[in-house]
C-alpha cells in the first residue's frame, strides 16, 4: 500500500492522470490526484479547458490544460496529433512511471503518447458502459479499473487474450461524502422533527436546464397538502435560479436554492430523497451515503450510459428511475406522493444501497498502482 512520504524523503515518481471535459471524468480523477499528492507522489493532471473549471483553482497537484481543436473530423485529428507531439516532448522531460486515463476525448493524446514511449497505461471507467476512448486504448492497457460489477461493452475475449487485469473497485467518492452517516434519516408518517420531507435536487454538469424544467413541472402536479410538507434544497443553473425560487414559492414549497453549495455533505446528510441525473459521481454519492434517489438519465448521454447506471441502482432496490419526458407529467408527482405516504420505502431503499456499496475504491487503486511503481507485478498476475 502506498504510504505517505516523510518530509525529508525524496518524492516518488510522477504519475500522469488524463481526464475528459465533464465532471464525471474529472471528479474521480481529482480524488485520486489528491490522494497521490498527500502521499508525496508527484502528479500531473491533464484535461481540457472544460475540465479545468471542475478543478479547484489552487489544486495541490500540477494541471496541464490541453488545447483541443473543434470542427471537422480532420481538424480534430490534426489537433490531436499536435497534442501528441507536444506530450511526447513533455513526457520525455517528466519521465512519468504510470499514466492513468479516465476517459473522454481529451485523454486520447496523453494515452497515445504513453503508448509511443512504452509507459504503462491504466484505465478507469466511471460508468456502467465502457467509454469509447477507454475502449480504444483497452488493448494496450495494464489494468482496467471498474466502478460497477457489470460493465457493458467490454470485449472479454480481448481482456483474456491480452492478459489485461480487470478490477472492480467501486465508486471513487470524496472523503466528505464518505463521512455522511450511511443511513437516511427516518421519516415517520408525521414527518421529521421539522415536519418536512427533505429533498435534494441536483442538476448535474450536463442537461441541467431540461432537468430543472421537468422537476418544476412535476412538482406542480403534486397534491398541495403534500407540497406544503416538502423542503427542497435545489441546485439550479445560475440563469434559472431566480425563476426556480419564484416557482417554488408559488407552489408553496419551502426551499433553499443556489447555483452551487459549498457544504454539500451537510445537505446530503439531511436529505431523505435525491432527484438527479444518473452520472457516475451522483450515483456514487448515492451509494456511499445510502441516500435513495429518483434518477432522471440524460437522454443524450453517450451509449445511454446514465440509464445503465440508474438501472444498477433500481435493480438492487436502491432508488427509482423516471425518463426525462415523464418528469413533466403526473408520473413523477405520483412517485413523490407515494414515497411521502410510504416512508418505509425510503428506509428500505437506503438499506439496499448500504448492501450494494463497494467501499475502499481509493485504497484498491492505490494498492494496484503501488505494485506497478515497485515493479513487483508479473505478466501472469494480469490474467482474469
Amino acid at each position: 500500500m502506498i504510504e505517505k512520504k516523510k518530509e525529508n524523503e525524496e518524492r516518488q515518481e510522477e504519475i500522469v492522470l488524463l481526464a475528459g471535459g465533464t465532471g464525471g471524468h474529472v471528479f474521480p480523477a481529482q480524488i485520486l490526484a489528491e490522494a497521490f499528492e498527500s502521499r508525496g507522489i508527484k502528479t500531473l493532471f491533464m484535461t481540457d479547458q472544460r475540465g479545468r473549471v471542475y478543478l479547484k483553482k489552487e489544486a495541490s497537484f500540477k494541471v496541464h490544460v490541453l488545447e483541443m481543436t473543434s470542427g471537422s473530423f480532420f481538424k480534430r485529428l490534426w489537433g490531436t496529433l499536435k497534442n501528441v507531439r507536444r506530450l511526447l516532448k513533455l513526457f520525455k522531460q517528466k519521465k512519468p512511471k504510470i499514466v492513468i486515463g479516465f476517459g473522454g476525448y481529451p485523454s486520447a493524446p496523453g494515452a497515445l503518447a504513453a503508448l509511443f514511449l512504452r509507459i504503462p497505461l491504466c484505465l478507469h471507467e466511471q460508468n456502467s458502459v465502457l467509454g469509447r476512448v477507454n475502449r480504444l486504448f483497452l488493448p494496450f492497457s495494464k489494468i482496467l479499473f471498474l466502478t460497477f460489477p457489470k460493465t457493458h461493452k467490454i470485449p472479454i475475449f480481448l481482456i483474456r487474450s491480452l492478459s489485461i487485469k480487470k478490477k472492480v473497485v467501486g465508486p471513487l467518492v470524496r472523503s466528505e461524502i464518505q463521512h455522511v452517516e450511511r443511513r437516511a434519516p427516518y421519516l415517520s408518517q408525521k414527518g421529521t422533527t421539522s415536519g418536512k420531507l427533505q429533498m435534494l435536487v441536483l442538476g448535474g454538469s450536463q442537461g441541467s436546464l431540461s432537468l430543472t424544467e421537468g422537476i418544476l413541472k412535476g412538482l406542480a402536479h403534486v397534491c398541495p397538502k403534500i407540497r406544503a410538507k416538502l423542503f427542497i434544497t435545489f441546485q439550479s443553473p445560475e440563469i434559472e435560479r431566480e425563476r426556480v425560487q419564484e416557482e417554488l414559492h408559488r407552489l408553496g414549497i419551502s426551499h433553499e436554492v443556489a447555483s452551487f453549495f459549498t457544504n454539500m455533505e451537510r445537505r446530503l446528510s439531511k436529505a431523505h430523497l435525491m432527484v438527479a441525473r444518473a452520472g457516475s459521481s451522483t450515483v456514487g454519492e448515492s451509494l456511499a451515503s445510502a441516500r435513495p434517489a429518483i434518477f432522471v438519465p440524460l437522454p443524450s448521454a453517450m451509449d445511454d450510459h446514465q440509464t445503465r447506471n440508474a438501472t444498477f441502482i433500481t435493480t438492487g432496490g436502491g432508488g427509482w428511475m423516471i425518463p426525462q419526458n415523464d418528469m413533466f407529467s403526473e408520473k413523477s408527482a405520483q412517485l413523490i406522493e407515494y414515497l411521502f405516504e410510504n416512508p418505509k420505502e425510503l428506509q428500505k431503499a437506503s438499506l439496499n444501497l448500504s448492501k450494494m456499496y463497494a467501499a475502499g475504491a481509493l485504497e484498491k487503486i492505490l494498492e494496484s498502482v503501488d505494485v506497478l511503481l515497485k515493479g513487483r507485478h508479473k505478466e501472469t498476475d494480469f490474467l482474469t
